[in-house]
């Protein structure tokens, strides 16, 4: 199962203008879901929870989160210490 809980601090640090976000673009997945069953091997999956952002009124549902250094999933730690280390 999906736990949104760091995409939620990333967002939530991004939005109060206290972090940048250095990476890759995130899935998009805020609202975490739950299997249930309907009976003959039939599932279907319902958003239990919702996150939100009282600032943005909205959360990252579909989109992701978008960084504000976009890099390769690889060089992203290197990037964020080159920034940290200019400030």
């Amino acid at each position: 199962m999906h736990k949104p809980a760091a995409e939620n601090l990333c967002y939530d640090m991004q939005v109060l203008k206290r972090a940048k976000v250095v990476g890759v673009n995130t899935l998009g997945g805020a609202n975490p879901e739950k299997k249930f069953s309907l009976g003959k091997s039939f599932f279907a999956f319902i958003p239990t929870v919702r996150s939100y952002n009282p600032i943005t009124k909205t959360n990252w549902e579909g989109v992701g989160i978008k960084p504000d250094v976009l890099t390769s999933e690889e060089d992203a730690l290197n990037r964020a210490m080159e920034i940290i280390n200019k400030e």
